[in-house]
């Protein structure tokens, strides 16, 4: 049995990345400029976010857009996740 390397789905990786940065849904929306409750909607349902959320959401977090969307890659280190939010929270002071 192969090990599983990252959450199964968009919203799964998503979620787990925001935890590694220890940011709400509300927080990451604001950071990456998104209608509030954009994230958490998103979290919730089982469909996809257009290309201009997700991308948003993935340079905030500072994540490979292909990691997020697909899982293809190398998973992202938290410390690494924390940094880029800490540079988002910066820029929106």
């Amino acid at each position: 049995m192969a090990a599983k390397k990252h959450p199964e789905s968009v919203q799964d990786r998503l979620r787990w990345a925001r935890e590694q940065a220890e940011v709400s849904a509300r927080e990451l929306d604001r950071l990456s400029g998104k209608a509030e409750g954009a994230c958490a909607i998103f979290e919730a349902s089982d469909r996809s976010a257009l290309v201009t959320t997700t991308d948003a959401y993935a340079r905030t977090l500072g994540l490979s857009l292909d990691w997020l969307v697909r899982g293809n890659g190398p998973k992202p280190l938290a410390r690494e996740i924390r940094r880029a939010v800490a540079s988002a929270r910066k820029a929106v002071a």
